[in-house]
């Protein structure tokens, strides 16, 4: 199943998002999208729950 994040669902006024088969793939890119647009160097613990929480299975690619 495909993976879908929106960095709005994070509490960013972004309209950013990405899809990818896996959530590893996925993490990438928003570890990249952080950093490169928000300047988060590292995604803080307290943070990663939420970010979990906001990854969604989507259907389709």
């Amino acid at each position: 199943m495909v993976k879908s994040f929106y960095c709005e669902d994070m509490g960013k006024d972004c309209n950013w998002s990405a899809k990818a088969n896996t959530t590893s793939e996925l993490m990438k890119k928003i570890i990249e999208h952080a950093d490169t647009k928000h300047g988060i160097k590292q995604i803080p613990v307290h943070r990663k729950a939420k970010l979990a929480s906001a990854i969604k299975d989507d259907k389709f690619l």
